[in-house]
């Protein structure tokens, strides 16, 4: 059986959950136990909103958090609308809709970690930057291909510390 839910990471209602689990009326199920891990999973999130899926059966349980796009996350970063660059702003040699930091990048991936299965964060953080290869952005400045090479050579490593 599964329960979903969706909030702002840091205001989740642990007795709505707690009552839709205890309504399924399945038993030998630690519910304190899920919520603690459900905290836990959520700890970095802060206010990001994002779908809890929790799949509870006799056997145990599974917690699922699905949480918005890399092109949403960006966008909320940069505080713009679009990741797209209008006709006029083409015509006037604009390339980039926006600057990210790195530390923004490592924001992201902290919040994406759970739903790509890399072996390190340095990896994830890699996904994310490759996922920007895509979007009109730039990372420092720079194309995210030459931050790609730039983490490879280990230019970044003080901020993958995680």
């Amino acid at each position: 059986m599964e329960v979903r839910f969706n909030f702002i990471a840091s205001k989740i209602d642990e007795n709505q959950i707690r009552k839709k689990i205890e309504d399924l009326k399945i038993k030998n199920v630690n519910i304190d136990e899920i919520l603690k891990e459900l905290k836990e999973t959520v700890k970095d999130l802060d206010d990001v909103e994002v779908e809890i899926r929790i799949m509870v059966s006799e056997n145990g349980y599974n917690i699922l958090i699905e949480t918005p796009s890399v092109g949403e996350l960006v966008k909320k970063e940069l505080k713009v609308e679009k990741l797209k660059i209008s006709e006029e702003d083409k015509a006037k040699g604009i390339t980039s809709v926006g600057d990210l930091k790195f530390e923004q990048v490592v924001k992201i991936a902290k919040i994406k970690r759970h739903e790509i299965f890399a072996k390190d964060f340095k990896k994830v953080v890699k996904q994310i930057v490759s996922a920007c290869l895509s979007m009109p952005i730039t990372i420092e400045g720079k194309n995210p291909k030459e931050i790609l090479k730039e983490i490879d050579e280990g230019k970044w490593d003080s901020f993958l510390n995680v």
